[in-house]
């Protein structure tokens, strides 16, 4: 996993996982799909202090390699909210480079494809499933298509958001109704959804 800006915020407020500019940590994430993930190996040393990455020692390839050997999810199939693009693209494709088969969402059918084929040509298992995650008949009725066709879905990543800004006597009803509908409703009914298999089946991880 690879962190590649730092807050000077979170290192002020004693954030255990991420430290200011200025010093440098090369940390290695083994995920077990019975236990909760646990850093297995921590190292640090110097860097300037107008850096900004976090993580970057050796090769990359070499850092992959690594990474693979302690990381693997082959076999497992994952859920990614959001993920036609930006963040949610990003941690399909890190998923996907970790052996797991994932499965791209968006509200249409719009950016899927694209977003699919750039996974597709990496090499990548990837499916695509469009549903409005604010709507909790579509999300029960995509979730059991999604265990139906492909499968179980062993790790669920709520990425699904968006942003909203404005002074608070100015903000509008409807603006503040669509933000907590994404950002808070949609967790709850896709992470519902999921549960509803995974509890059954006494495994998963829901993010």
């Amino acid at each position: 996993v690879e962190i590649v800006q730092v807050r000077p915020a979170d290192a002020a407020e004693g954030n255990a996982h991420t430290h200011f500019v200025g010093r440098q940590w090369t940390i290695h994430h083994r995920l077990d799909p019975e236990v909760p993930c646990a850093v297995t190996n921590c190292s640090q040393h110097d860097v300037a202090p107008e850096a900004s990455m976090l993580t970057r020692s050796g090769s990359n390839q070499e850092t992959r390699g690594m990474s693979a050997s302690l990381f693997s999810l082959a076999g497992r199939t994952a859920l990614v909210t959001g993920s036609s693009r930006g963040i949610g693209l990003a941690i399909a494709g890190a998923l996907a480079s970790a052996g797991a088969r994932v499965v791209l969402n968006s509200r249409s059918d719009s950016g899927l494809a694209q977003a699919a084929a750039s996974l597709l040509q990496a090499g990548a298992q990837v499916e695509c499933c469009a549903f409005d995650v604010t709507d909790a008949a579509a999300v029960q009725a995509a979730v059991d298509g999604i265990e139906s066709r492909w499968g179980p879905i062993d790790i669920l990543v709520n990425n699904a958001g968006i942003q909203r800004r404005g002074p608070l006597d100015q903000f509008r009803d409807e603006d503040w109704r669509e933000l907590m509908a994404t950002n808070v409703d949609a967790v709850y009914f896709v992470g519902k959804a999921v549960a509803r298999h995974m509890i059954p089946r006494g495994r998963g991880k829901i993010i």
